[in-house]
């Protein structure tokens, strides 16, 4: 009634005669590894073969450092240069691997058009993405504003207390020289001043 028991049938250790023979699980054994961290994996290089569990051992021999539970094949991958989880990489996977993000205008400031995340930073990134036009060197926080129509500083506003302003003279008599006495500097000629004093 049972078609995994017939004559001829290997044994395995299953407390069963599987090949009619009237004995049960004879001149079978299992390997049972040593798990000497009591991670749940086994030191291949340890072993005692039973059909019965052996106290200390496990059936899978998939540790690839058995003094340290920290490691073994479910253990999370970390950036410190070991591997954690025995898939011979040390950061692959890395729980606690940082996000990178591309400077495209090479500024020091990135965006979040491109990231990546990896333990070590890859060329061409940074460690933000704060760029409010990645391409266009000049536009970064803090960076200095300009007389060019841009967010340099990446406050959305634009021109405002540039750092390359001219200075225009008030030229009340019309003649294209202006009072030296009465200023203003701005990105762009205020109406009534010229660019050029002395009058």
């Amino acid at each position: 009634e049972d078609p995994n028991r017939f004559p001829g049938n290997p044994e395995v250790c299953d407390e069963v005669d599987n090949n009619c023979d009237g004995n049960v699980d004879e001149d079978i054994t299992v390997p049972h590894y040593l798990d000497s961290d009591g991670d749940g994996f086994g030191d291949v290089s340890s072993f005692q073969e039973s059909c019965e569990p052996v106290d200390g051992h496990v059936e899978n021999a998939d540790d690839c450092d058995d003094e340290d539970p920290e490691i073994n094949p479910d253990a999370d991958e970390l950036c410190d240069d070991v591997d954690h989880n025995c898939d011979e990489s040390t950061t692959d996977g890395a729980t606690d691997a940082p996000t990178w993000y591309y400077d495209a205008d090479m500024d020091g400031y990135g965006s979040d058009a491109d990231a990546k995340i990896e333990c070590d930073m890859p060329e061409g990134y940074v460690d933000n993405m704060t760029d409010c036009d990645d391409t266009n060197s000049n536009s970064y926080p803090e960076a200095p504003e300009l007389c060019d129509t841009e967010d340099n500083d990446c406050d959305t506003d634009v021109d405002e207390d540039a750092t390359d302003t001219t200075t225009y003279y008030q030229d009340l008599d019309g003649d294209g020289f202006g009072d030296d006495a009465v200023i203003e500097s701005s990105c762009t000629m205020p109406e009534g001043f010229v660019d050029v004093g002395g009058d």
